[in-house]
């Protein structure tokens, strides 16, 4: 039999390696092909999102009926189009600026065309782990129409048996540009790992692709403007670090949320290099109805399966104490036990939460609030979160520290999963009273 703790350490890098994989982008002559990627163009109003682009990467989640599940990252860059377009399309320093890319490099070329093959090898190195793949993309490069679009070449290695890619730029003003980057891939199709991984916890699927829809722009962003958004802290003041404000009076927010029903925030650094990511979902339900799902803390192991206990064990309705047991039995070795504290706002808008200093705990830090904004047709739910994995143990410590990005591909995904679970668990029929299960 297996050992499972060896199993365990073989499928953590398999996801960092898979995140690390689809970082790298479709890129460059034929018209976007009909009845691939979801519709952007015209779904949102891109200068009215600045506010919030200002501050944060934004992921739109595209569940489409009977299709594959796209996601779609949106970014500002303090650029030009013309300097963005020129670093985009720089294939030859990918490997300098995209977290895990060895290399890009253009087989064939097709001027006629304007389509290119290009052979794509990332890859990361963690004590002594060493991972590393090869895949190649048709690319298509439509300058004019501000876009690039890629899919599997008819040559080469390929690593995946689909993988779509598509880029469009939205040129602000002179000086600003909103990058949208759109993809897919079919990761079960990933060697054995991948499909036991997937097959296995399903619902990570998605949000390893939202984490990739934040990273790969991201690099993007750093390259162009010479900053450093792609951080992972070590060391916490924790009276600097405070949860993001909540996202009120954001007509361009909802109106994506509306469209598309599934958003995630990756919040920039604070400055203690701390990153919130903030998961929003439109829920047909009540505030009232999220508030009561949100706080039956004995229901927790049922909603999220990696949840063994979550229980009240002080406080009264403004405020509480929350005993946590989480456990990744299969995908991480991963094992926390910690408090947390919990307070209501004083119009139950906000449920805040902060890692409680007193009781026992192996969880470094760990900041949330929920938030609850009625609409005319249900609650814009929105749950953020920045947890220190760091302190999850020597394995997890060496993953964070030799591949980039890999925490924060973590936070988005936790983050993302843990919103599909409370949403669904909203709209299910409410479990049967059992005497003795209040608080």
């Amino acid at each position: 039999m297996r050992n499972p703790r060896r199993a365990a350490r073989s499928i953590s890098p398999l996801l960092a390696l898979i995140i690390t994989v689809l970082l790298a982008p479709a890129t460059s002559g034929a018209r976007e092909p009909e009845g691939i990627f979801p519709e952007i163009r015209g779904t949102f109003d891109p200068a009215a999102l600045v506010p919030i682009l200002e501050r944060a990467s934004i992921v739109v989640i595209h569940e489409q009926p009977g299709k594959p599940t796209y996601i779609t990252g949106i970014l500002l860059i303090h650029a030009s189009f013309e300097k963005v377009w020129s670093v985009v399309t720089d294939y030859d320093h990918y490997h300098e600026f995209v977290p895990n890319v060895i290399h890009v490099i253009v087989k064939e070329k097709r001027p006629q065309e304007g389509t290119q093959d290009s052979e794509y090898k990332t890859g990361f190195k963690a004590g002594p782990i060493e991972l590393g793949i090869v895949w190649t993309l048709e690319q298509h490069l439509l300058k004019d129409e501000h876009m690039i679009w890629g899919l599997p070449a008819k040559k080469g290695e390929q690593a995946f048996t689909e993988v779509n890619y598509r880029e469009i730029y939205f040129p602000v003003d002179e000086t600003r540009t909103i990058m949208t980057y759109t993809t897919y891939a079919n990761l079960s199709s990933f060697g054995a790992l991948a499909k036991l991984m997937f097959k296995t916890f399903p619902e990570l699927e998605t949000p390893t692709l939202v984490s990739v829809g934040t990273l790969f722009p991201e690099s993007v962003k750093e390259r162009v403007e010479g900053i450093k958004i792609i951080v992972e802290p070590k060391d916490l003041d924790r009276q600097k670090v405070a949860v993001p404000p909540p996202l009120r009076n954001s007509a361009a927010l909802e109106g994506l949320v509306r469209r598309f029903k599934k958003v995630v925030l990756s919040w920039y650094p604070d400055p203690n290099g701390a990153r919130f990511v903030s998961s929003v979902a439109l829920v047909d339900a009540s505030p009232e109805a999220c508030r009561t799902v949100v706080s039956d803390f004995n229901r927790y192991p049922k909603i999220f399966k990696v949840m063994q206990k979550s229980r009240k064990i002080k406080g009264d309705e403004k405020a509480f104490t929350v005993e946590f047991d989480v456990k990744y039995k299969v995908i991480f070795p991963l094992a926390f036990e910690y408090s947390l504290d919990y307070a209501w706002s004083e119009d139950r808008s906000r449920l805040s939460s902060t890692l409680n200093q007193i009781r026992e705990h192996n969880l470094g830090n760990e900041w949330a609030a929920w938030d609850f904004y009625p609409m005319d047709n249900g609650t814009l739910l929105s749950y953020t979160n920045f947890a220190d994995l760091r302190s999850a143990g020597m394995f997890m410590r060496l993953l964070m520290d030799n591949i980039v990005g890999f925490g924060l591909g973590l936070r988005v995904g936790m983050v993302s999963v843990l919103m599909q679970a409370f949403s669904t668990a909203i709209m299910a029929p409410p479990p049967a009273a059992v005497s003795g299960m209040g608080f």
